[in-house]
């Protein structure tokens, strides 16, 4: 019987957490290099040269069921699925392969979405279009019985809709499934809708519409502080509970909280602060501000309080965009990250 992708997360996450529980136990990892013996074994297995690849930290990815986790991925981000084999070297006199699917981006950038026992931060990955073949032609066959069944029972709008649109049909779905089997997995949905927010300021500044712009990367930075406070609820609450009572969100659940009181509640849980390298001081908190100040223009009465006749151009479109930016890697370098959890 077949696995629902609820009952693939369920399973991928045990199956991970099992795995990490007994660390000690796994020896093989990613080789250090991609040398002579790297090339002359990755040479016997019939693909493309050898490559590394950064392997991510996704809520989508599926340990264990590698394929599953990258047609969420295209479900939900567009892209395309890449075959092929994963090098791992048992150090030091062993080389294995493992057939493994990795996730190609809409700008054709190659990423491993599942994540590893050991916690590996790259792959050796062998692209293997042999199976591929297989694979589509046997994908075809199911299709073609899908949209069959489809219009045996009367559905002739999805029947049209799978067969002339087939990506449109596969991202309601997800958005379906996701709607039913994880309502209550907020962090996923959340990861979601922050990525939908940052596509949206995308479109806009490339539109010309440069104050919705400004709007959705508001919205996509107050989505990345809800979703570390996610991630980290006891911490986030230590950090409310230690905020001065007028400047205090009132309510347990931060999904109530304003942008000012996440912002405020991450600065005191210490995971926004000061950025700087050779040439910038970059202060996060005060970014924060700006991008609120933003957003805020949405409401015509703070508009006219604040900024009564002065329009978003391209320089403020901009201006957002780079404090989004380096909101992002505030958060690779201090926010709390994805957790070895169900949720």
């Amino acid at each position: 019987m077949q696995m629902t992708d609820e009952e693939i997360r369920v399973a991928s996450a045990e199956k991970l957490l099992e795995e990490r529980s007994h660390g000690a136990a796994v020896t093989e990892t990613t080789p250090r290099e991609i040398g002579t013996a790297v090339l002359e074994f990755a040479g016997t297995l019939g693909g493309d040269p050898p490559v590394i690849i950064a392997v991510t930290d996704d809520p989508l990815g599926r340990y264990g069921w590698c394929n599953d986790g990258v047609r969420l991925k295209v479900a939900a981000a567009g892209g395309e699925p890449v075959h092929g084999w994963t090098i791992w070297e048992w150090a030091p006199a062993l080389l294995t392969a493992e057939f493994h699917c990795v996730w190609r981006s809409p700008a054709g950038e190659l990423f491993d979405i599942t994540p590893k026992p050991r916690r590996e931060q790259t792959i050796v990955f062998v692209k293997d279009d042999a199976y591929r073949v297989l694979s589509d032609a046997y994908s075809a066959c199911l299709n073609a019985r899908l949209i069959e069944t489809m219009r045996e029972f009367g559905e002739e709008d999805l029947a049209d809709l799978r067969e002339r649109e087939p990506a449109r049909y596969d991202a309601l779905r997800e958005e379906g499934r996701r709607s039913v089997f994880e309502k209550d997995n907020r962090p996923t949905a959340l990861t979601t809708l922050i990525d939908y927010y940052e596509h949206e300021a995308e479109a806009a500044g490339n539109a010309g519409a440069y104050l919705a712009g400004c709007l959705m990367w508001g919205a996509a930075a107050e989505g990345r502080l809800l979703l570390w406070c996610l991630r980290a609820p006891a911490l986030a609450e230590q950090a409310r509970q230690a905020l001065p009572s007028k400047s205090r969100p009132k309510k347990p659940d931060p999904a109530d909280w304003t942008l000012d009181g996440l912002v405020q509640v991450a600065h005191g849980a210490g995971w926004i602060g000061v950025l700087e390298d050779d040439d910038f001081v970059f202060v996060v908190e005060g970014l924060l501000q700006n991008l609120r100040q933003s957003r805020n223009l949405i409401h015509p009465g703070r508009s006219l309080q604040l900024e009564p006749h002065l329009r978003r151009d391209k320089t403020a479109f901009d201006d957002a965009k780079a404090a989004y930016a380096v909101l992002r890697m505030n958060e690779a370098a201090h926010a709390p990250q994805p957790q070895d959890d169900l949720s």
